[in-house]
């Protein structure tokens, strides 16, 4: 009891690392029950709703493909704690191991060491952490697939609810009315003036 009142006196006196820990509670609690929340599923391709603003029906609004941007981050957020999980079970041992086997042989094997840590820190960690994820979640050709089936039914219902409101605007336009002018087809047209020819004139 002593150390929990302690530890919330110490979170009291240090605001960044109560706002962590509530960031990191809700990340968990987000990645645990995404499936649950995400209000529609994060593949789903409709393109009449593509590149939606936020609103009461899309929160976080739409992509280019009228997928749902917070189902894609609920869902995103079990990756982002998969990859956090690997690398917090990974590095230290191997880390340790590495360093280890530096420090004690020395020579050849520490300067060999050390250059390909060298190579690791100079990658961006953003370029870097974007290799690892497309290398562990590869593309699967079954779910490739159903992407396209996906698009390409987004795209017949598309070009149906446009003919359908093309049919629907000709029915509810009258009848006997041209579209461009507005008259009536039978309506005898007016004759054209001509403009008169202007006269070149002659050259000496």
């Amino acid at each position: 009891m002593n150390q929990l009142s302690a530890l919330a006196r110490s979170l009291r006196r240090n605001p960044l690392a109560l706002a962590g820990i509530v960031i990191i509670a809700v990340l968990v609690f987000c990645a645990a029950f995404g499936p649950l929340l995400a209000p529609r599923d994060p593949d789903f391709i409709n393109l009449a709703v593509r590149l939606q603003p936020p609103s009461m029906h899309h929160l976080f609004g739409t992509d280019e493909l009228g997928r749902e941007f917070l189902s894609r981050i609920l869902f995103g957020s079990r990756i982002t704690l998969e990859i956090v999980a690997l690398v917090a079970i990974i590095a230290a041992p191997v880390g340790l191991v590495v360093g280890t086997s530096a420090g004690y042989a020395g020579g050849v094997l520490d300067s060999l060491l050390m250059r390909v840590t060298d190579v690791f820190l100079a990658f961006p960690k953003l370029v870097l952490a974007l290799a690892l994820v497309a290398a562990h979640h590869g593309s699967d050709p079954a779910e490739v697939e159903r992407q396209k089936a996906a698009y390409r039914a987004a795209q017949r219902r598309r070009k149906h609810s446009r003919r359908e409101e093309s049919k629907r605007r000709q029915a509810c336009r009258p009848p006997g009315r041209s579209r461009s002018r507005g008259r009536s087809p039978d309506a005898p047209r007016r004759p054209r003036k001509r403009k008169p020819r202007r006269l070149k004139r002659p050259r000496f």
